[in-house]
């Protein structure tokens, strides 16, 4: 007699995830069933704060690109000739790009202003 033959004739089988057949003596399967559907329920919860965990990390990768080109974006405002701002925005066109970037990000996601946190007090 084969090992599935036997376990039909001692108490069953179980097909279970993807066909893995599970050993239950003495059970129909309605407990596995029960396993299978938390499992899925906890699954579509940890997608979900996985989704949410993807967009924030999206959020910080381009605030800190932001936060980076804050020098070449101040340097530009301090040229005073256009002449000059022009030469200053052409040897700092990759920080411009960034920032342009980081600018189309934030709009598209309904961001207007970044709040600093308050500074902790110790009094």
């Amino acid at each position: 007699m084969g090992d599935l033959a036997q376990l039909e004739a001692n108490g069953g089988y179980h097909e279970h995830l993807r066909g893995i057949r599970l050993f239950f003596p003495g059970r129909t399967g309605s407990r596995p069933c029960r396993r299978q559907c938390g499992l899925h329920e906890t699954s579509g919860k940890l997608k979900a704060v996985e989704s949410t965990l993807r967009e924030k990390k999206d959020l910080q990768k381009q605030l800190l690109a932001y936060i980076k080109t804050k020098p070449a974006r101040d340097g530009l405002k301090a040229q005073k000739t256009e002449k000059a701002r022009k030469n200053y925005r052409e040897q700092h066109e990759s920080d411009f790009i960034i920032a342009e970037a980081a600018t189309r990000y934030f709009k598209a996601q309904g961001i207007q202003n970044c709040q600093r946190p308050k500074p902790y007090n110790r009094d």
